[in-house]
């Protein structure tokens, strides 16, 4: 899961579960964690070790990758996570990456993760996300 917090009392967060909802959940607080809004499911069933940023200004990212870690996926909101993008690769072909992560920045997101190419070697990737 992933904690953000764009604005004062306001947080943002990202939940997996594996147990009859498969998947990755956004929920959002505007009261500090006192209440959550209904879970709205981000990505597919296969959704995992994924990250969440905001910028403060109502705007959001999830980074996330699939089971098998055959790719990186992202999708960004506008509106504080009620409405969300389509879903977004931002990984190559043949590579193998995982474990995402992604932070907010002065012109929108910017994806971290590590991947192994198909010779086997390891390397840093980044993607930008813009706004």
């Amino acid at each position: 899961g992933a904690l953000a917090s764009g604005a004062v009392r306001i947080l943002d967060a990202l939940s997996w579960t594996g147990d009859g909802h498969a998947g990755l959940y956004h929920l959002r607080s505007s009261d500090g964690g006192d209440h959550w809004g209904d879970p709205q499911k981000i990505g597919g069933d296969d959704a995992r070790d994924a990250d969440l940023a905001a910028d403060g200004e109502g705007r959001l990212a999830v980074v996330w990758d699939t089971a098998g870690a055959a790719q990186i996926l992202a999708q960004t909101s506008a509106d504080g996570g009620a409405h969300w993008s389509g879903v977004r690769r931002l990984s190559e072909e043949g590579v193998r990456p995982t474990h995402p992560s992604v932070v907010a920045t002065a012109d929108g997101f910017l994806a971290l993760w590590t991947q192994t190419d198909a010779q086997g070697a390891s390397a840093l990737a980044t993607a930008r996300i813009e706004r």
